[in-house]
């Protein structure tokens, strides 16, 4: 599969979760479906700073969609305009994008592994979607991207960790994500990113106003 492709399956299985969490709380199988979206979500992350030809300008973009995407989110989850106790995916995104610049440019072994723990501490601090779990995956997927075996190994050993130890409900059911992965040919396919950042907040107005109007 190429990059666009796995982009929207990992989008299908975020609204299969999204539509779950609104309208069907009890049912386990839209939340474990729904965990396959972030291990892509991860993984594109890291091609996408490793091939991009301007990474100040992907995280630029990251951020704009971030703050536009949080009033949809929180409508959504939360029926009000805005809420701090939870912040959307974007976020979470820009702040790997970032970490990744970081260690990119970064020549000093220590201050990388200072980047890497601001980078988790603030994705619990702003309580971004996936939080410090979400920045160890993609850091993961970040220092054995040429290594796949042991990239898989120690993705699916952390959506584990995440499961049993941090409580995380349905974490474990991630490793199908980790494994979706592997089908990835290493091309880019299509160019619509912007119609992908779009969809986000899009959908979730979509389910705000179905959850109104049921």
């Amino acid at each position: 599969m190429s990059a666009y492709q796995l982009k929207w399956a990992a989008a299908a299985a975020m609204v299969v979760d999204h539509v779950g969490i609104l309208f069907f709380p009890s049912c386990a199988w839209f939340r474990i479906i729904g965990r396959i979206s972030f291990p892509v979500f991860a993984f594109l992350i890291v091609e996408g700073v490793l091939h991009t030809g301007d990474i100040r300008c992907y995280a630029k973009r990251l951020g704009i969609f971030a703050l536009f995407s949080e009033i949809p989110y929180d409508l959504a989850f939360s029926g009000t305009v805005l809420e701090w106790k939870d912040q959307n995916v974007f976020f979470t995104l820009l702040i790997c994008v970032c970490l990744l610049w970081m260690i990119e440019w970064e020549q000093s072994g220590a201050n990388k592994v200072l980047w890497c723990v601001f980078a988790s501490w603030l994705a619990e601090f702003i309580r971004a979607d996936y939080g410090f779990r979400g920045v160890v995956l993609v850091l993961l997927f970040y220092w054995f991207r040429e290594r796949k075996a042991v990239k898989t190994v120690l993705s699916c050993a952390w959506m584990v960790v995440a499961d049993v130890c941090l409580r995380n409900v349905w974490q474990r059911y991630a490793v199908i994500g980790v494994f979706l992965t592997w089908t990835y040919n290493g091309k880019e396919g299509r160019k619509r990113q912007k119609l992908f950042y779009c969809f986000y907040p899009v959908h979730l107005l979509i389910l705000y106003i179905l959850q109104k109007m049921i």
